[in-house]
């Protein structure tokens, strides 16, 4: 294993996502990029769907056997994830793109001791992350 796979190489895939959300033209508190560093993305989709550009045809992607480098790549871009289609194409579930994640509780203000009432349907990495800035729990 190197050191970008493997149970502490996601570590620093999740660094690269943190410094590519702080580079967003819109401030991030302070306490959110570290956040992003500590909450594994990866493990809250250990599946996701995809298609090539102008296709409604909808492939699984799973983490390759042997190339844990290429998923934790792939989970740990600024960008949505779509973790779940219909029949029909139609995107059913997704991880939010994470500046747009990091965006939220920076704009709600939410700090230690707080209670923040999370409703999604995605992956739940909103709400890891908001875990890990009220200290409700960790990672």
């Amino acid at each position: 294993m190197t050191e970008t796979t493997g149970a502490a190489g996601w570590r620093s895939w999740a660094e690269r996502l943190a410094a590519a959300v702080q580079a967003q033209p819109f401030p991030v508190a302070p306490a959110v990029p570290e956040a992003l560093r500590q909450v594994p993305r990866h493990r809250l989709v250990p599946l996701l769907w995809d298609h090539e550009a102008g296709s409604r045809i909808w492939q699984p992607v799973r983490p390759a056997e042997g190339d844990e480098h290429a998923w934790y790549e792939r989970v740990s871009q600024d960008r949505p994830l779509v973790t779940r289609v219909d029949a029909q194409g139609r995107t059913l579930s997704s991880s939010s793109q994470p500046s747009l994640v990091a965006r939220m509780p920076t704009e709600l203000a939410v700090e230690p001791g707080q209670r923040v009432l999370s409703i999604g349907t995605g992956s739940g990495y909103q709400t890891a992350l908001l875990c890990r800035l009220t200290g409700a729990a960790t990672w």
